[in-house]
Formats: C-alpha cells, sequence, structure tokens
C-alpha cells in the first residue's frame, strides 16, 4: 500500500459538496475511501459521475457511526457489505472491505476484511483499484495501477480468464472500459464456461451494461474488438456476425437490432421507448 501523490477536492464539487463532507465527518480519514471510478476520473481529469466508498469496518460498525435519520438499509445490499446513506439530499453506498470466499460467475460468496490489499485484488481492473481518502490521499495497494492509468492500459487484476469465470459480467464492463484505455490490449479467449455464464445473464443486466458501451462515441477498434471475441453473439445466439455495423452506431440503433433477440421487457425510458417504436 502507497500513498502517491495528494489532490486538492475544493475545485471538485461532486467530492466537495456538503453533503459528502458532512458524511466523511462520522469516520476517520482512515475508516472511509473513494474508490474505483470516482478516483480514477479524478486523475484522468474527467467529471466524477458515480461516487463509491469503501471501508475497512463492518457493515454493522458503519451502521454505528451513523445517524438512523441518514440510514437507507436493504437486506440484500448489507448481505455484501453495502451501507446505504442518504445525506443532505445524496445518496452514497459504502461497502465493506471484502474476500471472495466461493463465485459461481455473477454472485459471490464473501468475508470481511480490513486489508485494502486484498479488497483491491477482488477488483476487477488495476484502474479501479486506485483508493482516495477524505484528505485526497492517493493510495495504491497494487503497484501497476498509476501506471496502467498513465499508460491507457486495461489490463483485468490476476489472469483474464479466471477473473471472468468468476463473474461473466467482468466481460462486458471490460467492453465499457475498453474506449478509455486503447493500448497494449490483453489477449485472453471466452472458455465454454464463461459463455455459459453470459447466457445467464438478465436481460435488464446486459442491456443496462450495454447501454454504458454501445453509441456513436464508441471508437472503431472496440467495436472491431466486440467482433472478434463474439460477444454479442454469445449474449443473442440468433444475432449473426454480418450484423456488426461497419461503423459505430446509437444505443437505440444496437436495441433495435438486437431487440428480437432479447427475452423479457426492455429496461427503456418512455422517450427510448417511444423513439425505438419510430425507428
Amino acid at each position: 500500500m502507497k500513498l502517491q501523490q495528494v489532490i486538492d477536492f475544493s475545485s471538485i464539487p461532486r467530492l466537495s459538496s456538503a453533503s459528502l463532507q458532512g458524511l466523511f465527518s462520522f469516520f476517520e480519514s482512515s475508516e472511509i475511501f473513494i474508490v474505483g471510478g470516482a478516483a480514477r476520473d479524478v486523475l484522468l481529469h474527467k467529471p466524477v459521475e458515480e461516487i463509491d466508498l469503501s471501508t475497512p469496518l463492518s457493515p454493522s460498525v458503519v451502521m454505528e457511526r451513523l445517524p438512523q435519520s441518514v440510514l437507507r438499509t436493504y437486506k440484500r445490499a448489507l448481505a455484501h457489505g453495502t451501507v446505504h446513506v442518504k445525506v443532505k439530499g445524496e445518496r452514497y453506498e459504502i461497502t465493506s472491505w471484502r474476500q471472495d470466499i466461493k463465485t459461481d460467475g455473477r454472485h459471490a460468496q464473501v468475508t470481511f476484511t480490513d486489508q485494502m490489499d486484498q479488497d483491491a485484488k477482488r477488483r476487477d481492473f488495476t484502474v479501479n483499484a486506485i483508493y482516495m481518502t477524505p484528505k485526497g490521499e492517493v493510495i495504491t495497494p497494487l503497484s501497476q495501477s498509476l501506471e496502467d492509468l498513465k499508460e491507457r492500459r486495461l489490463h483485468f487484476i490476476g489472469e483474464p480468464t479466471k477473473r471472468m469465470e468468476e463473474d461473466s459480467l467482468r466481460l462486458l464492463r471490460y467492453f465499457r472500459f475498453l474506449k478509455d484505455f486503447p493500448n497494449d490490449l490483453q489477449s485472453f479467449t471466452l472458455n465454454d464456461q464463461i459463455q455459459e455464464q453470459l447466457t445467464r445473464l438478465s436481460p435488464e443486466r446486459v442491456v443496462r451494461e450495454l447501454r454504458k458501451t454501445l453509441d456513436r462515441d464508441l471508437p472503431d477498434f472496440v467495436l472491431q474488438r466486440m467482433k472478434e471475441i463474439q460477444v454479442l453473439n454469445i449474449l443473442f445466439p440468433k444475432f449473426r456476425p454480418s450484423q456488426y455495423p461497419d461503423q459505430p452506431q446509437s444505443f437505440l440503433w444496437w436495441l433495435k437490432e438486437l431487440g428480437p433477440y432479447i427475452n423479457g421487457e426492455l429496461p427503456l425510458t418512455v422517450a427510448e421507448k417511444a423513439t425505438l417504436q419510430e425507428m
């Protein structure tokens, strides 16, 4: 675990907000951390969107630290170590550091840990294993995280195939992040186990991830990578390779093409459903 640099939150509205700073006030600086996407985006000088918080404290201790007025508890989330809170109108999730005991391709049985490096090793990519204290101190338990971020490399933590066997959704997340990390692409193949697990993902979950990936801003090389791995053909077996477009298209264009192969109701907004009907 290594302290790398200190970030001034005062110029970052989401991180200097009264709600987040108010939440931090219930903890010591060594007890709560900004982690993952928010930490990554700050270092890439990108706008901060979702803020994920993590802690070495157990969920029960987290709830003891917080007043009842801010707690929004959900039994299923608590079982996985996540406490939901609402402070000054803003919602946050605080997740205890975890280690996986057993995985089934999507869900994991976990145990809690107070060791940051153990929590970091269960994350998907090195660039997502970056932590920040409430004081803006950047900590990287994995030595390669900042180097991969600087060089725009998207590398799995550990062996790619094994990590996707643990959670097949990581493949879809790989494509979502790949457009920002185009260098030194890792080589991997999808074995029968991963392919079978992908077909068991819920349509809602698949569409939610594809919404974040498939749009007109998708670089050509990511689209080509998807074609090489044939990820859409695995998710939607009747979707033919010849149906891939020659260039990136809008998310709704993709839904129109994939819609006939998706079982169940699509998780769309009213406006999206209306636009889709007009296409």
